[in-house]
C-alpha cells in the first residue's frame, strides 16, 4: 500500500529521494531506512505515479526497482532524461546480467545494485552518489587529497567529476573519458590510477601517434622473427602496464583492424604477441579517451560499434572550460603558483578585473591553453591582458560567419603550420593532435588543391 506523504525535516542529507517500485513492501522498507537521513523520502508504485510526484517536487535522486524483464522502467528512465529531467538515479533489480547493467547505465543510472545485497547496500549507494551540495563531504585520505586537488574548480561539473573519480578508482571497470582537446583527459586517467591502489605502472599511449604497421606490436609485443626487423622478442605496452593502468588516448584514431584485436583482448583479458602461437593473460586496467564523440564515429562507420559498447561501460565527460568560467577563479591562481614554483619565481597576482577578463575568453584550447598563457605571462612578468596573450588568442579563433566548421579547421591548422615554419611536429603539439592526424588532413587538402595554402598566402581564410 502506498505510504502516507512524508514531511520535510532537517537531516544529515539535505536531499529528496523518490523510490519507484511495484513491490510496496520493498519500497516501504527502503523509505523507512532513508527517512532519518533525507529531507524527503517518497515512494511511487509505477512510472505514472512517479511522474505525478515529480511534477510537484524536484527530486535529487530516483531509486528505480526493475522487477520485470520487459525493461519498462529502464525505458521510462531514458525518457525522463531525454526530456531534460536529469536527476541522479540508482537502479536496483532482483535479476541481473551484463546487458541489463549496460542498458541501465545508458539510460542514465549512476549505480546498479542487486536487490539481494540488502537495504543497507542501497542506503550506502544513495549516500555515495548524491551530489556534494546535498551532503557533508566524507573524510578522505591524504592520498585522495593529493591527487584530486589537481582537478581544480568549484563548478558543479568538476565537483561531480571528482566524486565519480573517487568512487570509480578502486574498481577495474573499463572507463571512457571524453572531452575536448586540452581539458585534461590524461590527468583524469592518471588520477584514477593513483587512487586505485594498483601496484603497477600508469602507461599512457597516444593511439593516433602510432602507425598502423606498428600499433599491434607496440600494444601486444612480438616474438623474434615475427617480421623483418624483429631481431629480438619484445614485450608490449599491455605487459608493461600489468597490475597497473593502460591509458589509450585518441582511441578513435585506432585502425579498424586493430579495433577488433583490442576488443578481443578486452573480452578475453589476454593478448597474443605478433608471431606468437598462444595468448598471454594480462591483469591490466584499460582506460580509453577520445576528443571525438565516439557515438558519431560509430554512426559514420569509422569506429566499431561492439568496441564502443565494450569501452563505454562507464563514461566520464569533461566539460570544456568555456562552459565553467567559475573554475577560472581557482584554476588561474593554482596554475600560476604551480608554474612559478617550477620556475622558482614569484607567482602572478590576479585582480578581480583580470579574472573577469580571463572568464570572458572562450578558451578553445581549454586548460592547456590557459596554462600556456599563464606561463608566458610569468616569463614576461605581466598579466595576460597586458602582454597581449588573450587578444592574440582571440584573434586566432575569430572567423567570418560564412565559413563552415571544416573551413575553419583547415584555416586554423594551416595558420599554425605557417607560425611554426612548416614544422608539423610542433604544429601538431600546439594544436593538441597527433602528427599523424595533421599529416592526414594536409594530405586530404593537397588532393583538393589546397595543401600548399597558409594563412598568410590566402587572405580569404582571415
Amino acid at each position: 500500500m502506498h505510504s502516507a506523504r512524508p514531511v520535510r525535516r532537517e537531516a544529515p542529507l539535505q536531499a529528496s529521494v523518490l523510490i519507484v517500485s511495484e513491490d510496496a513492501g520493498f519500497a516501504d522498507t527502503l523509505q523507512r531506512a532513508l527517512q532519518p537521513l533525507c529531507a524527503l523520502a517518497d515512494t511511487a508504485l509505477d512510472p505514472v505515479q512517479a511522474d505525478a510526484l515529480r511534477a510537484r517536487c524536484l527530486f535529487d535522486l530516483i531509486v528505480l526497482d526493475i522487477s520485470r524483464r520487459d525493461r519498462t522502467g529502464i525505458d521510462w528512465l531514458a525518457q525522463t532524461r531525454s526530456n531534460g529531467r536529469r536527476g541522479t538515479a540508482v537502479v536496483v533489480s532482483d535479476h541481473t546480467d551484463a546487458r541489463l547493467v549496460l542498458d541501465a547505465m545508458h539510460a542514465g543510472a549512476q549505480d546498479f545494485v542487486e536487490k539481494s545485497s540488502g537495504t543497507q547496500a542501497l542506503v550506502d549507494a544513495v549516500i555515495r552518489i548524491l551530489p556534494p551540495s546535498h551532503k557533508t563531504a566524507p573524510p578522505v585520505t591524504a592520498k585522495v587529497d593529493e591527487h584530486i586537488e589537481a582537478l581544480v574548480g568549484r563548478s558543479r561539473a568538476i565537483q561531480y567529476l571528482r566524486e565519480k573519480i573517487i568512487r570509480l578508482a578502486p574498481s577495474s571497470s573499463l572507463i571512457l573519458i571524453q572531452g575536448e582537446t586540452g581539458t585534461g583527459k590524461e590527468l583524469v586517467a592518471q588520477t584514477l590510477h593513483e587512487l586505485s591502489d594498483r601496484p603497477g605502472e600508469f602507461v599512457p599511449v597516444n593511439c593516433g601517434a602510432l602507425s598502423p604497421e606498428i600499433i599491434e606490436s607496440e600494444l601486444f609485443g612480438h616474438v623474434r622473427g615475427a617480421f623483418t626487423s624483429a631481431f629480438n622478442s619484445r614485450e608490449g605496452l599491455f605487459h608493461f602496464a600489468r597490475k597497473g593502468t593502460l591509458f589509450l588516448d585518441e582511441v578513435s584514431e585506432m585502425p579498424w583492424e586493430m579495433q577488433a584485436k583490442l576488443l578481443r583482448a578486452l573480452e578475453e583479458r589476454s593478448v597474443r604477441p605478433v608471431g606468437a602461437d598462444r595468448e598471454v593473460e594480462v591483469d591490466t586496467r584499460v582506460v580509453c579517451a577520445s576528443n571525438r564523440d565516439l557515438s558519431k564515429s560509430v554512426a559514420a562507420g569509422t569506429f566499431r560499434r561492439d568496441l564502443f559498447y565494450r569501452i563505454n561501460v562507464i563514461a566520464l565527460n569533461i566539460p570544456p572550460l568555456r562552459e565553467r568560467p567559475e573554475d577560472l577563479l581557482d584554476l588561474a591562481p593554482y596554475l600560476s603558483n604551480a608554474i612559478a614554483d617550477e620556475m622558482k619565481i614569484e607567482p602572478l597576482s590576479f585582480t578581480d578585473d583580470e579574472l573577469k577578463k580571463l572568464q570572458s575568453h572562450a578558451w578553445p584550447g581549454n586548460v592547456r591553453e590557459l596554462r600556456n598563457v599563464i606561463e608566458r605571462s610569468l616569463l614576461l612578468g605581466q598579466p595576460p591582458s597586458e602582454c597581449g596573450q588573450l587578444a592574440s588568442a582571440v584573434s586566432m579563433v575569430t572567423w567570418p560567419a560564412h565559413l563552415t566548421l571544416a573551413e575553419v579547421e583547415k584555416s586554423h591548422i594551416l595558420n599554425m603550420l605557417g607560425e611554426t615554419g612548416g614544422n608539423k611536429s610542433e604544429a601538431a603539439r600546439r594544436l593538441g593532435i597527433s602528427r599523424k592526424t595533421l599529416e592526414r588532413k594536409v594530405k586530404t587538402w593537397s588532393g583538393e588543391g589546397g595543401g600548399q595554402l597558409s594563412g598568410a598566402e590566402d587572405s580569404s581564410w582571415r
